[in-house]
């Protein structure tokens, strides 16, 4: 379309918005002591020759990691994340630098202590900071003094409100930068008539005979058809960086069957003292397994098979062993009880002395409104409305506040204070009535693999290296050998391996900047390794980096950034199939030309049925058939009534007759149809930030920088 055309002739100016959802960060590895040496100083990555700083990016890192913790996210996959938005960042500033686009200091403080600031993030921090308006606030931070404070005190606010000013002027500019997208996007007559064109339907009578009708592997391909091909696609097969074939085992480090029998004897030991004794003394006495106490109601379990054995049981009774996968399980009922397990409470806080929180308690039982309480006692804080509180299961230190709270009447009390902290009064308000609670413990055992399992698998996987050394034999011989080889492309950017399929050579780079990279954690080391290998050796195993997985690489071959040769054994596979598929199609037209005059006599001599379909450019499946663009374009022009055929589509030879088009619903207006038009080109631009990457010069030193080791 014309409007897609438009985006491509401004792409030095127009961006699109993306939205760059990070996830939490931890702190990841120590920076590489080698670094000094490898000639890039302190630039972890340059875009269009603007330098990305190592302190930078490690501040950046440590603010999105602070107050975060999730073990189970590999920081090699974190760090590329928090690149890749610096990288975004260097091509959004630029863009905004070449458009005139900025945010003026008047404009910022209207939205954030002006007319506009009565909420947002300001107004949040204002509140939790006590200042009666984000004006105040600013005035805090910036006049410290004033308020006989000092610098160091309001530090922490200061880097949250610039932090604050920072984001809401990246905001404005990117709504600016929509605006001019939008107004950009103007449809002419091609593409209102383009779009109203897709939304016909086009009914055809056909009969399609399938390209697999002929074997293609016994298609002979010549050298010279191949060149000509590859000459026509050219510019497709073009990688932005170097690429590497690789193909790589893992192995799970999962128990063995010993080690399971041998925690059966030991988690059966256990339960069986634990039959027979009181309380889980006995459970604890065992550092191996784990005892978590708890009180439940029957009502809320979700595992009907405790459900069913704890309805029955009594004090004392331990259940049958529960096994899901590796993990092993009983529960253990301690105790019974009736009692009350929700209350709705209302909750007051009281800073002060002892005695203002007494006064406040007074005021509050003789029926005073908070409104005026706050009169007198004005940092007295009340929520809105009553909320229900579960005092089922309660820390130790909170059984006090529990006691009370159970045992209050209808009067607000103290229920936990001090003359520094003030007091939470409370006031039971509703409660529900009292149901059978049981007191059980959790006992359980996860079977881990030991150390004699570990070291089999190890020797397993190093026996098979030595004796297929070379990455042919790795990849060759994995499968005998019980292991499976994956093959994948890699670029010395990634900061995963993972289960990529041969896409082929034009897509390789491109599909990285998707998104679409690796899977396996902390295996960032064996991309290193493999842009440091030559072609053919095959590494040592990796057994320190992953918890659950060991892991070896085998580097089979190295394609340099630039223009993909023609003699590239992947590429030259793909560009093969490309013509054996057109060979097949011109053969099966050729058979079946003229070999009747109407749609049923085609379907008789190529021995498929006749059949009816519908072709609609809004969707990319064709009823019954799937994808199939060339013929839908075919389709799009023919003459009705005509038959048309054989012709070689994507997936077959067809021979079709056009029935008629119709409108898909009332026929659009100038004005719809080009609101339509301005719809689709702003899911290209959407992409634009992608785009931008893809025609930026970007050298990515992440992977000197940094590494997984424990």
């Amino acid at each position: 379309m014309a409007t897609l055309e438009k985006i491509r002739n401004r792409s030095a100016l127009l961006i699109a918005v993306i939205g760059l959802g990070l996830l939490a960060f931890i702190l990841g590895d120590a920076f590489s002591s080698s670094r000094s040496f490898l000639g890039i100083g302190s630039t972890l990555a340059k875009v269009n020759g603007q330098k990305i700083d190592i302190q930078d990016f490690q501040a950046k890192y440590n603010e999105m990691s602070e107050g975060r913790n999730n073990a189970d996210v590999d920081p090699s996959a974190l760090q590329q994340e928090v690149l890749d938005q610096m990288i975004n960042e260097k091509l959004l500033e630029k863009a905004y630098k070449d458009l005139g686009i900025n945010v003026s200091d008047a404009f910022l403080s209207d939205l954030l202590i002006g007319k506009y600031a009565d909420r947002g993030p300001a107004a949040q921090l204002a509140q939790q900071a006590g200042a009666a308006s984000p004006a105040e606030l600013h005035d805090m931070i910036f006049n410290p003094a004033k308020y006989q404070l000092t610098a160091e005190q309001v530090a922490p606010l200061r880097a949250q409100w610039l932090e604050i000013e920072d984001e809401a002027a990246q905001s404005i500019k990117q709504q600016l930068m929509q605006n001019l997208l939008d107004g950009a996007l103007q449809a002419n007559d091609i593409d209102r008539e383009a779009v109203r064109a897709e939304s016909n339907i086009y009914k055809v009578t056909l009969a399609k005979k399938d390209l697999t009708a002929i074997d293609a592997s016994k298609i002979e391909v010549s050298d010279a058809e191949i060149q000509a091909l590859y000459n026509k696609e050219k510019n497709q097969h073009r990688l932005s960086a170097e690429v590497r074939k690789v193909s790589f085992i893992t192995v799970d480090v999962v128990p063995s069957q010993k080690d399971r029998a041998d925690a059966d004897t030991l988690f059966n030991k256990v339960v069986a003292d634990l039959r027979v004794s009181e309380g889980v003394e006995a459970a604890n006495q065992n550092g191996e397994v784990n005892v978590e106490e708890q009180t439940v109601l029957l009502s809320k379990l979700n595992n009907q098979a405790r459900k069913d054995f704890l309805a029955s049981a009594a004090p004392g009774a331990v259940s049958p062993i529960e096994r899901t996968g590796d993990n092993l399980s009983v529960v253990k009922l301690l105790n019974t009880k009736t009692e009350v397990d929700s209350l709705r409470v209302e909750m007051v806080l009281a800073p002060g002395k002892k005695s203002a929180q007494d006064s406040i308690l007074a005021m509050l039982n003789a029926g005073t409104p908070i409104d005026e309480i706050k009169k007198t006692f004005k940092d007295v804080e009340a929520n809105p409305e009553a909320a229900w509180l579960n005092v089922m299961n309660v820390n130790p230190t909170e059984k006090e506040a529990k006691d009370k709270l159970l045992a209050a009447g209808s009067e607000y009390f103290i229920l936990v204070g001090n003359d520094e902290t003030g007091a939470q009064i409370a006031r039971v308000v509703e409660r529900k009535a009292p149901k059978t609670q049981y007191e059980i413990a959790i006992v359980s055992y996860k079977v881990l693999p030991s150390e004699t399992t570990k070291n089999a698998l190890l020797d397993q996987l190093q026996e098979f290296i030595n004796k297929n050394n070379t990455a042919e034999a790795f990849q060759k011989n994995a499968a005998a050998a019980g292991y499976q080889a994956v093959e994948s492309f890699i670029t010395a950017d990634m900061s995963q391996l993972g289960f990529v399929p041969d896409l082929g050579a034009a897509e390789r780079y491109s599909r990285r900047l998707a998104g679409v990279n690796g899977g396996i954690n902390n295996t960032r080391r064996a991309i290193q390794w493999a842009f440091k290998a030559n072609k053919g050796q095959v590494s040592p195993i990796f057994d320190k980096e992953n918890k659950d997985k060991y892991f070896a690489i085998a580097l089979a071959d190295i394609t340099p950034k630039g223009l993909v040769p023609v003699t590239d054994a992947s590429l030259r596979q793909e560009l093969t199939a490309k013509v054996r598929k057109e060979k097949a199609a011109e053969q099966l037209v050729k058979q079946y030309a003229g070999k009747a005059s109407d749609i049923a006599g085609y379907a008789t001599a190529m021995q498929v049925q006749a059949d009816t379909t519908t072709v609609n450019f809004g969707s990319s499946m064709i009823e019954r058939l799937g994808r199939d663009a060339k013929l839908a374009g075919i389709v799009a022009g023919a003459q009705q009534g005509k038959l048309v055929g054989p012709v070689a589509g994507d997936n077959g030879v067809y021979v079709f007759t056009l029935n008629g088009v119709d409108a898909d619903g009332p026929k659009l207006s100038d004005e719809q149809a080009g609101q339509r038009a301005r719809q689709f080109g702003a899911i290209a631009a959407r992409n634009f930030v992608t785009i931008m990457r893809q025609k930026a010069t970007i050298d990515n030193n992440i992977g000197k920088f940094y590494n997984n080791q424990d």
